[in-house]
């Protein structure tokens, strides 16, 4: 049997970034393979923490900012979690009120978020974690099928991809690094 509780979650993510910020000579390994060495192998920028969900329904629209609440439980300032929320219009035919309903009180939550104050008896594990230093994710994304020129990209798992290799970009390139980090 697995137990979730307080103190193992907040084990994995310490253990998860303790790994990130540790990882500046595999980096340069890789970065030397790929034919573009890193003038300073030990030097490992803050990671980009993604939470990723969506406001249709079900358990990502529930539990998206419980999960930005523990990230920034775990008393680190440079614990700055990016929101990406699919909408519900990604999956077609299959959108329907229900899922329009719950983004909406998804929508609603993620702004009360911004304005709680306090760390009090918020979140998904409160007591044996650090006190809150502000809720809410640094930044949200919106994600939908269609963009604002009427570019369509028909299914969900179009959008998936779209996503992964924007979040790779992220990643992979300093100048929009910095953009999306700022």
């Amino acid at each position: 049997t697995f137990t979730l509780n307080a103190n193992s979650v907040k084990d994995r993510l310490t253990q998860a970034l303790t790994s990130c910020n540790s990882g500046g000579a595999e980096l340069n390994a890789i970065a030397n393979r790929l034919g573009h060495p890193t003038p300073d192998a030990a030097a490992v920028q803050a990671p980009i923490i993604v939470v990723i969900g969506s406001s249709a329904g079900g358990t990502g629209a529930g539990i998206m900012l419980d999960v930005v609440d523990v990230l920034r439980r775990l008393g680190t300032e440079t614990i700055e979690p990016i929101l990406l929320v699919y909408s519900s219009d990604i999956f077609g035919a299959r959108a329907d009120a229900p899922m329009a309903a719950n983004s909406l009180m998804f929508t609603s939550e993620m702004m009360n978020a911004y304005y709680a104050t306090g760390s009090g008896s918020t979140g998904l594990f409160p007591a044996p974690l650090n006190p809150l230093l502000r809720r809410g994710p640094h930044a949200v994304m919106m994600l939908g099928r269609k963009n604002l020129g009427g570019m369509d990209l028909v299914d969900a798992q179009t959008v998936y991809r779209a996503t992964a290799l924007s979040i790779a970009g992220w990643i992979t390139t300093p100048k929009v690094r910095k953009e999306v980090q700022d």
